[in-house]
């Protein structure tokens, strides 16, 4: 560099121009260049856009120059970047800033293949001319952009230096009478995929994207519970903005990320280590290092001391089973503040106590909007309660943990929380050591204020009453020199953090744009319930069930939960072999069955799991259809740009896996420029559900209350449970498989009673609402029928069961539901 610094990556922002060196080897001096067609790629003027850094272009590059049979290392990438810098001219000395819509020119990889000889002219006799061979136009999609920063949805055009023009960087933007060469799909392509949708702000920050995907999916199961299912057909932009939001988002990482740390801390003791985390770094799809704020030399397994002890390390198997979201985070206040690399950088606000952030306003405002959204939003990293002072933030009115307070309110508040986690501690030095041990004590929750647009005084003022590692954190406003740490916003894409380590760390800093959180407040908006504002209190609870009712009611259940034995032994050839008038309907017979009513598995297949799992259940869901590369990445690969040999190897490990249909042709099809296909004999129990219940419509009381049982027995739980499934609910594919399970439940359970068989009635609705936790409806139906087996001590247990459900989807019993209650165990008001 001009000033003799040195380059360490980062954002180019708007409005620079690099200009680079002409045709040079991909190995600098010492090293051959690659002669021929392999490691040749021509020069090229690329145009900025934003996200775009010297590294991720130069290592794209040469990926393309490579294919796959070569892999570049990191010395090779940093040798390729600073040949690009070392020749340039940066008017602010910094080659980090660079503008959206300047030029890059890259130099030549490797020599350039020889010429084909030139053939005779067939007529009178002319001087051969060698003409050089024109470079490829094979469209190459762009390398996976820095994730905080908004792609452009218009790609730009990349000029060749020989003139040639090659294709905008993904097919969809071409437009439709533009000739283009695609290259053939195949299980050794090289080329990147990515999704189609993103998001400014959100795509790219897999944290904030899970979060605010797990709140929507919160949000519905509210609705259901409450019986208000969705309250209107999304509009175009609101299925655009959910279909981006789950596509950026990686729930089955995020989740295995907080159940690692919660894991690593029950391994851990306050004597056994002496440090605490400052931050975490993020890498999707390959694992997650924690920063400690001292050397900690002994790590349990599975994790890995680096760094002689000043990080640890784990990686990440995506085709492990999702864990269970059993164990709040040991790292409460951890939130993303940017990205360096293709890692996310997060830090523990708890540990810093407080974080000054600094710059253009717009920037500071877009910064704080992520981290708020983020926080009140998520819960698989993080555990904390947001307040804000000030001007507060847009688009969080529906997220729970965020709330607005007044500025001696939350310096009460903050005096309050310190003195409560002082009588806690003890011995301990802090609250994260609180937090470890096989038995640590839970809801240790962090309180987060935000500063807005306050004065310098009142902000010191808030500040004062935080301590570091003591259950509450600051974020203020102003370019603070005491603070814990300091984040300075260049208003280019970039960022310098100061305090997390000795040296400032270069990062490209989160921002959520105020539209797009306009757009998140509409979308929550539209799922949010009014009527669910506040849980069922414990006074209220004590108040309608008496206290002998109030403990574990297994007992009371358990006789109840199936239905009768000759009910169960019936199989479905038996009901589709009855006499109804129509002998032409046979069941389904699925070659292999994938379950996703429930937690999702293929019972006969227990050995696929995971990711490979998920593709699965995502393929068989499609009944029959081919399904495009991109919505599988956005449904299945959280949106991720991937390399095509990726994506092919996991198709050719299911494919292998899954093995041929009978009549010998695979089930799973090979990738082609149309997309996947799965064979139809590959069924899910949805289904076989539907069938089932198509026929009982048609079918005469007794045969259907036989279909209709054995429909409901294939019902395991909450259709889709487990992270990774979030498309079906913006698919609206999750909807319509509660709306058939309610259904059948209610049509079963009519039919039962108009029959006095109690027993199965029974079975119908404790089979809905293993779908439907908490439906309200459902339990009514439930109470009503065990007044009529004169079972009191059953509605008492019902009703305790409703209002544990609706607690933990933060919501209360309906007037309706409560009166009933009183009514049927002669309970006045």
């Amino acid at each position: 560099m001009p000033d003799g610094g040195t380059y360490q990556g980062g954002a180019f922002p708007e409005g620079m121009t690099v200009l680079t060196p002409g045709e040079r080897s991909l190995g600098g001096e010492g090293v051959p260049a690659v002669s021929g067609d392999v490691g040749w790629l021509p020069g090229e003027t690329v145009v900025v856009e934003p996200g775009d850094n010297v590294w991720d272009l130069s290592a794209e590059r040469l990926d393309r120059a490579d294919g796959e049979t070569v892999t570049p290392t990191n010395a090779e990438i940093a040798d390729h970047m600073h040949l690009v810098i070392d020749t340039n001219t940066f008017p602010s000395g910094n080659p980090s800033l660079i503008f959206p819509g300047d030029t890059i020119n890259f130099p030549a990889i490797g020599s350039p293949p020889l010429a084909p000889p030139t053939a005779p002219p067939p007529l009178l006799p002319q001087p051969a001319t060698d003409l050089p061979t024109p470079p490829t136009t094979e469209a190459h999609p762009p390398p996976p952009a820095p994730p905080d920063v908004p792609t452009h949805t218009e790609a730009p055009t990349i000029v060749i230096e020989t003139g040639t023009t090659v294709p905008p960087r993904h097919p969809a933007d071409t437009p439709p009478d533009t000739e283009q060469t695609a290259p053939a799909v195949t299980d050794h392509d090289t080329s990147p995929d990515r999704s189609l949708v993103t998001l400014a702000g959100v795509t790219g920050t897999v944290a904030l994207a899970s979060g605010l995907t797990t709140a929507l999916v919160r949000q519905r199961r509210r609705r259901r519970a409450l019986g208000t299912g969705r309250p209107s057909r999304l509009s175009t932009r609101q299925a655009e903005v959910e279909t981006a939001i789950v596509a950026a988002s990686d729930v089955p990482f995020t989740r295995w990320a907080g159940q690692e740390l919660a894991a690593l801390a029950r391994q851990l003791t306050p004597t056994a280590i002496k440090g605490a985390p400052l931050a975490v770094e993020l890498e999707p799809g390959i694992g997650i290092e924690i920063l400690w704020d001292q050397p900690c030399h002994t790590a349990p397994i599975p994790w890995e001391a680096t760094d002689g002890g000043w990080s640890w390390r784990v990686h990440y198997d995506p085709d492990e089973p999702t864990p269970l979201a059993e164990w709040p985070s040991p790292i409460p206040a951890l939130v993303t503040v940017g990205t360096r690399g293709h890692r996310q950088l997060l830090v523990d606000l708890e540990a810093v106590a407080t974080l000054a952030v600094s710059g253009p306003t717009a920037d500071v405002e877009a910064w704080i909007r992520a981290v708020v959204l983020e926080l009140g939003a998520g819960d698989d990293l993080a555990d904390a309660s947001v307040l804000t002072v000030g001007s507060g933030v847009d688009g969080v009115e529906h997220l729970e943990r965020v709330a607005y307070v007044h500025p001696d309110e939350a310096v009460g508040l903050l005096t309050a929380r310190a003195h409560e986690v002082t009588n806690l501690l003890d011995e301990h030095e802090s609250l994260f050591h609180r937090r470890l041990g096989e038995n640590p004590v839970l809801g240790l929750s962090t309180d987060v204020v935000v500063c807005g647009d306050l004065d310098l005084e009142t902000q010191a003022q808030i500040a004062a009453r935080v301590m570091p590692r003591h259950g509450a954190a600051v974020i203020l406003t102003a370019d603070i020199e005491h603070a814990g740490a300091r984040l300075v916003l260049d208003g280019y894409g970039s960022a310098v953090l100061h305090g997390i380590g000795t040296d400032p760390i270069l990062i490209t800093p989160v921002g959520v744009p105020r539209e797009t959180a306009a757009e998140i407040a509409v979308l929550l908006d539209h799922e949010h319930d009014p009527s669910a504002d506040q849980p069922l209190t414990d006074e209220v609870v004590t108040e309608l069930v008496p206290e002998s009712e109030q403990g574990p009611t297994d007992v009371a259940l358990a006789s109840t939960s199936e239905p009768s034995a000759p009910l169960v032994q019936n199989s479905l050839l038996d009901s589709a072999g009855s006499d109804n008038g129509d002998d032409e309907w046979c069941q389904p017979e699925p070659a292999l069955l994938v379950r996703i009513l429930g937690r999702p598995a293929v019972p006969d297949r227990p050995e696929i799991q995971g990711l490979k799992l998920r593709l699965l259940v995502y393929l068989a869901c499609q009944n029959g259809r081919t399904v495009s590369r991109s919505r599988i990445l956005d449904a299945v690969w959280g949106g991720e740009a991937r390399e095509r040999k990726t994506f092919s190897n996991k198709l050719s490990d299911l494919r292998n896996t899954l093995g041929t249909s009978p009549s010998g042709s695979p089930l799973l099809s090979t990738a082609t420029d149309a997309g996947v296909r799965l064979d139809p004999s590959v069924m899910t129990d949805l289904t076989v559900f539907i069938a089932l219940a198509a026929r009982a419509r048609d079918a005469a009381s007794n045969e259907a209350i036989e279909l209709l049982s054995d429909a409901l027995t294939l019902v395991h739980g909450e259709p889709f449970d487990d992270g990774g499934y979030e498309w079906a609910d913006a698919t609206q594919d999750n909807v319509q498989t509660h709306d058939h399970i309610l259904n059948a439940a209610r049509e079963l359970y009519r039919l039962a009673c108009d029959a006095a068989d109690l027993a199965t009635a029974r079975f119908a609705l404790v089979r809905g609402l293993k779908a439907v936790p908490g439906h309200e409806d459902l339990y009514r139906l439930r109470m009503q029928l065990e007044h009529r087996a004169a079972n009191t001590a059953a509605i008492h247990a019902t009703f305790n069961e409703l209002t544990h459900q609706l607690n933990v989807l933060e919501c209360e019993p309906s007037t309706e539901t409560v009166n009933l209650y009183r009514q049927l165990v002669g309970r006045r008001s």
